[in-house]
């Protein structure tokens, strides 16, 4: 596109620990912040960012018994396939979907008949403003509607590694959207092996 400025300083968070503590000490240098997951959806213009850049980089992927715990800087899409790959759906709808995990709950990320507030267990913020990090659940994030959190207009909160109630079954979820049950020859509503759904979602992405 031919644009974008040089940052005034640039960090990157490896674990959980250095994303809070980079937060934290910019904060009390009153320096500006700005977090970067996998870059989808940002365009830096031309002046740059006079502050501290943070590329959010940590890593980790937990299963226990339906619950898939990420860090923030997991690849969303890889953690979809590894959800499927350990006998759980859900998140079947949501493949091929640009961006890390983290930020899934400050968009709502949604596709294909599936919203992330569907699935949500919980997520841990650190909370600028108290510097406290917290466990909320998804009652607490202001999900109104599509695309929406109580994250996403504000800097207060880092996102610091999110959880998913999923099931444990080789079948999707029910069908909820026109083109996806067209293209696998179903009505809506009714469900798929999920791995099915990811290759049919994937497609239609394509």
């Amino acid at each position: 596109m031919r644009l974008g400025g040089p940052a005034a300083s640039y960090a990157v968070a490896s674990t959980t620990d250095d994303l809070v503590k980079l937060v934290r000490d910019a904060d009390r240098r009153h320096q500006p912040v700005l977090l970067v997951g996998g870059g989808s959806n940002l365009v830096v213009g031309d002046s740059g960012f006079d502050g501290l850049v943070i590329r959010v980089a940590t890593d980790g992927i937990d299963i226990d018994s339906d619950v898939l715990t990420l860090a923030a800087g997991v690849n969303w899409d890889s953690a979809v396939q590894a959800s499927l790959e350990a006998g759980l759906s859900g998140l079947e709808a949501l493949s091929g979907i640009p961006g890390l995990a983290g930020g899934t709950p400050i968009q709502n990320v949604g596709a294909y008949g599936a919203l992330t507030s569907n699935y949500l267990h919980t997520v841990t913020v650190y909370d600028r403003d108290r510097d406290q990090v917290e466990t909320w659940g998804p009652e607490r994030c202001g999900f109104g509607s599509h695309r929406q959190s109580v994250f996403k207009h504000s800097q207060r909160y880092v996102v610091l590694n999110v959880s998913f109630q999923l099931s444990h079954s080789p079948m999707s979820r029910p069908i909820g959207y026109d083109r996806l049950a067209e293209a696998l020859d179903l009505p809506l509503g009714a469900t798929a092996p999920a791995e099915q759904v990811r290759t049919a979602v994937l497609r239609l992405r394509a």
